[in-house]
């Protein structure tokens, strides 16, 4: 049989396929198409047929339609969004700037480790932040999370300390680490997720207050002798009563807008050759 490798020429070194055939005058040359490829935001690679180049590619990945909106919605909610990828730094730094993201936001060419390695790091740096300012400390560090759908997101999805997984296109790895598991690929419900959970902690923030201060209220009045066995009970039954249609103000949350939240096929573009062709323009549907 033949060996057969398609990948970046980076696993490539890192292989034991015999790549004494890297240095040929034929390879420079294509390693000068790979860097007009990279310069204009594309992710390149080889195909390696026994220790022979045959061929090589690129491919451009375009981003969901609401991943922009997304990370807008996340900012104005007070929640600092990184991009963490293994693609390298052209297409990463291509698809930022179509998301409007800065370019400290972006994390390129990181493998598995790596992301989890920058969590670890952001872990630490708001344990640091928290400690050098007694009021944040007072309800512990800032949280991260993470969202992901691939196997090399796995990993980090266990080191977060929220992970959420796309569960349309969602691998069973990623799915089984994660806390939260969207059943669609709209990333809008990312922060509608977030806008929810707020609600809920305050509404029960709302509930506890009120009962207890209820109570309290009612306590109060027993202990100078002006509480008779009504009061008790509107304070109990009353009260159980006031928090249950609180909560129930809940099932009225509106999920994301139906026609933001569609979720339209994502297109790969690339190019693809032949050692003996020129290039041919391709759209791959992803």
């Amino acid at each position: 049989g033949k060996v057969v490798f398609i990948g970046n020429t980076r696993v490539l070194a890192e292989s034991k396929l015999e790549t004494q055939n890297l240095q040929s005058c034929e390879w420079k040359s294509v390693s000068k198409q790979h860097e007009e490829w990279r310069s204009e935001g594309k992710t390149t690679g080889v195909v390696w047929i026994d220790d022979k180049p045959t061929a090589h590619y690129s491919l451009s990945d375009v981003p969901r339609p609401q991943a922009k909106q997304a990370i807008k919605n996340l900012w104005e909610m007070g929640i600092q969004t990184l991009m963490l990828t293994g693609d390298a730094n052209g297409p990463a730094n291509t698809v930022g700037q179509m998301l409007d993201m800065q370019p400290d936001s972006i994390k390129s060419a990181l493998l598995p480790r790596d992301k989890i390695r920058y969590i670890g790091e952001l872990k630490e740096t708001t344990v640091q932040r928290s400690k050098s300012n007694c009021w944040p400390s007072c309800f512990g560090r800032q949280k991260i999370g993470m969202v992901g759908d691939g196997v090399n997101d796995a990993p980090a999805l266990a080191a977060a300390d929220v992970a959420l997984a796309m569960g349309a296109n969602g691998t069973a790895m990623a799915i089984e680490t994660s806390d939260v598991v969207l059943v669609d690929s709209n990333l809008l419900k990312v922060s509608w997720l977030i806008s929810l959970s707020r609600a809920t902690r305050r509404t029960i923030c709302q509930n506890v207050t009120f009962s207890v201060l209820l109570k309290l209220l009612v306590l109060g009045l027993a202990a100078i002798d002006e509480a008779n066995l009504w009061m008790a009970i509107v304070a109990d039954v009353g009260a159980m009563l006031a928090v249950t249609l609180n909560a129930t103000m809940l099932l009225r949350w509106k999920a994301a807008d139906s026609k933001k939240a569609k979720d339209k096929r994502r297109e790969t573009y690339g190019s693809f050759s032949t050692f003996e062709r020129n290039g041919v323009e391709v759209s791959v549907g992803g």
